[in-house]
């Protein structure tokens, strides 16, 4: 039996526990970083599922990330260009949450921010594994309470959606780019721009912030891994010689 003093503390740490959670979720719920079974049943309670984020425009590198129902701008990416390129990530309330410098042969250098002054940079692969199986294409990491995730689709031409680890089939959130059409429901008809989404369900929601970050590191190479292989099939294409009549 513990005694009155370790009882009285771990009281006193659930009601600041509890007092922290309902600020949070009174400013922001989906901003809260799960460190307790508790803090995990409050947000669920306060969760749309799905969750759709806007990406405007489709570029993981510059863009705001916004709530599709309400407009409210929650994440803000952008990348400067200098002696070295590094993207930038900030939040709602205008704090970053990471950044990484850009590496050619080596994987970013990814920062990430605590918010108390304990910030951890490494190599992006560090977080974020490749799988080992050649011809693979998925990407593992794991999230502060040391469950794990995995991003599946990271190569070229292919969709982009993460699970859980223990569960592979069902996907916790899927990017679509955005893409324009020719609606037929007005006539005459007329090209509809639908945006580039993220859309995420409760368990993606609980890591919204990994979530992003990861997705736009990886989105970024994929696209680069994009235009270089464009360019190399144009690049080794034969061109057609008309014959001589």
């Amino acid at each position: 039996m513990l005694p009155p003093a370790a009882t009285g503390f771990r009281m006193l740490k659930l009601v600041r526990q509890r007092q922290a959670v309902a600020l949070a979720i009174r400013s922001s719920p989906t901003y809260v970083v799960c460190h307790t079974n508790y803090i995990s049943f409050i947000l669920k309670c306060n969760m749309r599922d799905p969750f759709v984020l806007v990406l405007s425009p489709d570029n993981p590198c510059n863009t705001t990330i916004t709530d599709r129902d309400t407009g409210k701008t929650l994440y803000t990416v952008w990348t400067e260009h200098l002696k070295d390129s590094y993207t930038r990530v900030k939040d709602a309330h205008g704090q970053e949450i990471a950044y990484w410098k850009w590496r050619n042969i080596r994987s970013d250098l990814l920062t990430m921010k605590s918010g108390t002054g304990t910030d951890t940079t490494a190599p992006a692969a560090d977080w974020l594994r490749p799988s080992m199986i050649p011809f693979n294409h998925t990407v593992y990491f794991s999230d502060q309470q040391k469950r794990k995730y995995r991003w599946n689709g990271v190569a070229a031409g292919e969709i982009l959606e993460l699970c859980t680890q223990e569960d592979k089939k069902h996907p916790i959130a899927r990017f679509k780019k955005a893409y324009r059409y020719n609606s037929i429901k007005q006539t005459p008809s007329v090209m509809v721009y639908d945006p580039a989404t993220l859309t995420l369900t409760g368990r993606a929601q609980e890591i919204m912030d990994m979530v992003v970050i990861s997705f736009c590191l990886l989105e970024k190479d994929r696209r680069m891994d994009e235009v270089s292989a464009k360019n190399q099939a144009e690049a080794s294409a034969i061109p057609v010689v008309p014959l001589a009549l």
